[in-house]
């Protein structure tokens, strides 16, 4: 039979019945699809993923030659063609093509970094195929598959609801509407939509592009969001455009009505001179060291979905640690069965066994089944006709079993949900609450078991779990105080179970039920939350309480979660972090995806971002402090000679040459810092200027020496040009350790490419290959300087930042 794509329609409703679906693409609730039949769908309609669509290569290598940029090179390059200048043609020309080349190669292999990162970050579904359920990539699914949805997935595909166990979706990535919509069998349920309660099993019906929401995504592409620190960075240059064209306005009107220059002369060198301000590696600078930083942090097991988020880690002073899996192994052993009401050990594993799932690979459910096996508990002879899995509000879970003629139902949950519901006497529950408070101090997590054939459930026996701590979680919590950072754990268990943990792991500070913060105004609940460290019996709604009152007190906050009630608070935080096993929908909207957990994984992207963020401060103040030397020698130096102290084309080369050494800044060798990182824009600016005027105040004493030495204009340009040249790359290695005389070793790239540099400028000027030849003795000068300037900022910069908290 000839297998057809069930097509649905943009509105929702009763429009197709789940039945005929299934009888059309030649599936059964029972088996699903063959291995065979999925494959051979596979073949014909492709994996089910909606790539972003690649730029074909000869346009993204034209786009490098369309911008601010690039045009003023593109009019240079024509304007000294019409001044039949074709040394400065050619040359001008060759490095606008060179520059179009590195920053295309470097953007596609930023791009490819991304990309390996989303495939890592592939969204699996609960597939039925041959009568077998397996957990496999979402982009393996076809047409006519059966796949089971709970609470906290991503819908992977268009389906319709086959069986529905009050399963509710939100659309609103579709429809903007942010109600959760009820599905019922035969209702349709949208790629894309989260499940937001309840579960229920469902036929793919179309898969890719043919999804609404597929159809909806060819029409747009995401935007890259702009990095904070680059906005910040920004704002200096306009100050630094401002500057130079104040000071290049004077110099054209002092050449052209002073020294005789015609307009039309000094335009390429002017055009230049503006250009040499504006930092163009900048975007190549800052795509290459954030790419760098994604592979070196998924190296790590840590993803980062959003670029951004690096730059926003290093920042991070307070952390909030959801207690399961990050601080805790969160693989929970049963280590006593308390036992009520007649029921023995076997009797409350069996009802809570019953309520239990391992497909859905919950660590409580895990816990239960593996018990109840070894003590021989049979499940086989009851059916469940009903199941509810656990709902982080409701705090349980239940399902209605079927026995013969007999019907009952079984419920595991929080102590004290299932006594509020009980029908018992109180002494029994004096009794369970004496039990449970035991096994808390105990460092025990408890759950109750309850059963119920007619009126109000009996709570038989109550379960004591344990979840010990992760080795090495003490050290690693006292490492992330030693780089500043505030600590705070987040956890459902009482607050016994809470302090507990939380002095084995070194949290020593104050512990509260989140119930203290009803009733308390908005002041008081910021203040109680900035002076608590441990927050017990929380729900996933006071996540979210917790990380705005922390933000708006000035903290800059890291979350962890896993569930989809965590999202909220994932997607307001700074740097939201989806720990392994999390939900689609917590990986959806955190800003970092671990592929283990740990507090260890944690400790290292923090360590990693602000090693990023040193280097992109080194290219800063090296760039601004570049500017300001070049700026300001070319206009002292005009107003002293009375001639273009350095062509332009020799200038361009400038550019370019240590634009190469600041791109492998990505690479470099870096510390991290003891504390969060602060972009402090002044302090960045004073440096800036200290280090430009000292930087000037040098190549400006080598005039006289120059005049001494009865160089002509032209060696003097040449002399300039390896001046400031030699002097740039010693300047980069002034600047990049920030707080001890002897810096760390730098990278053997950052080495190669400023040896290159130098070496380039000296051949050049030694053998007079496109610049003007000047002797060996004149080109020692420059090195000379160059390390006396090194020994001198070794040792002046230390006070510099000292000075500035940098």
């Amino acid at each position: 039979m000839k297998t057809t794509v069930w097509v649905l329609e943009k509105n929702e409703g009763k429009a197709s019945d789940a039945k005929k679906a299934m009888k059309e693409l030649g599936t059964t609730l029972e088996k699903g699809l063959s291995d065979a039949e999925a494959a051979r769908r596979h073949e014909k309609y492709g994996e089910n993923e909606i790539t972003e669509k690649r730029q074909n290569t000869a346009v993204t290598f034209a786009k490098k030659f369309y911008g601010p940029i690039p045009f003023m090179l593109e009019i240079i390059v024509i304007l000294t063609y019409f001044l039949r200048e074709f040394k400065d043609f050619y040359i001008i020309l060759a490095l606008l093509v060179f520059n179009g080349i590195i920053s295309f190669f470097e953007e596609r292999r930023a791009d490819n970094s991304i990309e390996l990162l989303k495939n890592r970050l592939n969204v699996s579904a609960r597939v039925l195929r041959s009568g077998a359920w397996s957990i496999k990539p979402a982009k393996d699914l076809v047409p006519g598959d059966i796949i089971r949805l709970r609470m906290g997935d991503v819908v992977p595909a268009d389906c319709i609801a086959v069986t529905s166990d009050d399963l509710r979706a939100d659309q609103s990535i579709l429809t903007g509407e942010t109600t959760p919509s009820k599905k019922s069998a035969g209702n349709k349920v949208y790629s894309g939509s989260v499940i937001t309660g309840g579960e229920g099993l469902c036929v793919v019906t179309s898969t890719g592009y043919n999804t609404y929401y597929g159809k909806t995504t060819q029409l747009v592409q995401e935007a890259r969001p702009k990095l904070h620190l680059q906005a910040l960075i920004m704002d200096v240059v306009r100050y630094l455009i401002i500057m130079d064209l104040v000071l290049v306005s004077l110099l054209f009107v002092i050449a052209t009505y002073i020294f005789g220059y015609s307009p039309l002369e000094l335009l390429p060198f002017i055009m230049v001179v503006i250009i040499a301000s504006v930092p163009v590696a900048l975007p190549a600078a800052f795509t290459v060291t954030m790419a760098t930083g994604t592979e070196k942090l998924a190296a790590k097991s840590v993803l980062v979905t959003k670029l951004e988020a690096i730059e926003e880690a290093s920042t991070v002073n307070v952390i909030c640690f959801d207690k399961t899996g990050t601080i805790t192994e969160n693989l929970l052993d049963v280590k006593e069965v308390f036992t009520v009401n007649g029921a023995d050990e076997k009797d409350v594993l069996l009802a809570a066994s019953l309520c239990s799932r391992g497909a859905d690979n919950d660590p409580i459910d895990n816990a239960v089944l593996n018990h109840a096996a070894k003590l021989g508990v049979d499940t086989k002879r009851f059916e469940i006709k009903k199941f509810i899995p656990f709902q982080p509000k409701a705090k349980e879970a239940s399902a209605e079993v079927q026995q013969g003629k007999k019907r009952f139902t079984v419920s595991k949950g929080a102590v004290p949900v299932l006594l509020a519901k009980a029908g018992m006497d109180k002494g029994t529950k004096a009794l369970i609450n004496r039990k449970t408070e035991e096994f808390s101090k105990s460092k025990f997590r408890t759950i109750a078991v309850s059963t119920s054939i007619s009126g109000k459930p009996k709570i038989i026996g109550i379960i004591a779990l344990y979840d010990k701590p992760r080795k090495g979680s003490k050290e690693l919590i006292a490492e992330l105080k030693s780089l500043g950072i505030k600590v705070k754990m987040l956890t459902g268990d009482d607050v016994n179970i809470a302090r507990e943990i939380a002095l084995e792991v070194g949290i020593d500070g104050k512990v509260m039920s989140v119930n203290a913060l009803k009733g308390k105004s908005e002041a008081q609940i910021k203040k109680i939350i900035d002076e608590t460290e441990v927050f017990a019996e929380i729900y996933p709604s006071d996540k979210f309480t917790i990380v705005k009152a922390l933000q708006d007190q000035g903290y800059r906050v890291s979350m962890t979660g896993d569930g989809v009630n965590d999202a909220p608070a994932l997607k307001q935080a700074e740097v939201g972090i989806a720990v392994e096993n999390a939900t689609d929908v917590a990986k959806s909207v955190a800003a970092m995806v671990l592929e283990k957990n740990g507090i260890d994984v944690i400790v290292d992207m923090i360590k990693e971002s602000r090693m990023i963020f040193e280097r992109m401060m080194t290219y800063t103040i090296t760039k601004i402090t570049r500017v300001i030397q070049i700026l300001f020698f070319i206009f002292i130096s005009f107003m002293l000679l009375g001639a273009i102290p350095i062509l332009p084309f020799e200038l361009i080369l400038l550019i370019f040459t240590n634009d190469i050494v600041n791109i492998s800044v990505a690479t470099d060798h870096t510390k991290y810092s003891l504390k969060p990182d602060v972009w402090q824009v002044s302090s960045l600016i004073n440096i800036s200027m200290l280090l430009g005027v000292s930087m000037l105040a040098v190549s400006l004493a080598f005039i006289p020496l120059a005049g001494y030495l009865a160089l002509g204009l032209a060696a003097f340009q040449t002399f300039a040009f390896l001046l400031i040249n030699v002097t740039d790359n010693i300047l980069f290695y002034g600047v990049r350790a920030r707080s001890r005389v002897f810096g760390i070793r730098p990278s053997s790239k950052l080495v190669l490419a400023s040896i290159g540099g130098v070496a380039f400028g000296v051949i050049i000027s030694y053998y007079g290959i496109i610049v003007h030849p000047i002797s060996a003795f004149t080109i020692f000068i420059p090195l000379i300087a160059a390390t006396l300037l090194m020994a001198a900022f070794n040792v002046a910069r230390v006070y510099i930042f000292k000075a500035h908290s940098i």
